[in-house]
């Protein structure tokens, strides 16, 4: 049997409804059986754990409040917050791999952005996945060769790209920015 949400109607006898009543609260119970604690635990009620289908785009958020979903992105779930009153949302976790480009947003709006490249003689203008909102904090290059000798620095940096500059031709890096 599945729940009754018509139980009990205003004109319902309490003993001609009880086999229904018993249902809809066996029905509550294993509900709340799935990633809860029991009814009678010590922690009863609390959550422990959250599976969350994945949404077709981010749900409606009012004043003073907020919604914590799922979504794909590139085929793979991942996890994201919507600030109130339909506000920005944000993207919680990304799936990192060094050997392409990425970005995450932390609680707040602080972005990590990733990738790498290689120069072309000494420099090279490294484009970000997506543009920063507003400013970039700190670029940090690490180089790829082992006991390398190559001195990085860059400049230029904007919203949507920095130069890099080696102080040998042809040399590959990682890059880390970190802005808003």
């Amino acid at each position: 049997m599945s729940y009754q949400s018509n139980v009990p109607l205003g004109t319902d006898a309490p003993s001609a409804s009880a086999a229904d009543f018993r249902n809809n609260f066996g029905q509550i119970f294993t509900v709340n059986g799935v990633n809860h604690e029991d009814f009678n635990a010590a922690d009863a009620g609390k959550h422990k754990f959250m599976q969350m289908p994945e949404q077709g785009s981010p749900p409606a958020t009012a004043a003073n409040e907020g919604a914590l979903y799922t979504k794909a992105v590139s085929g793979a779930t991942q996890l994201f917050f919507r600030e109130e009153s339909n506000g920005t949302e944000r993207q919680m976790t990304a799936a990192f791999t060094a050997a392409s480009a990425g970005e995450f947003v932390l609680p707040g709006g602080l972005t990590v952005k990733w990738g790498n490249g290689t120069t072309s003689g000494t420099t090279l203008t490294v484009t970000y996945p997506s543009p920063f909102s507003t400013a970039t904090y700190n670029v940090q290059i690490t180089s790829q060769s082992a006991g390398a000798t190559t001195i990085f620095s860059t400049s230029s940096q904007v919203a949507a790209s920095f130069l890099c500059t080696s102080s040998n031709p042809n040399e590959s890096f990682n890059w880390l920015a970190i802005g808003m």
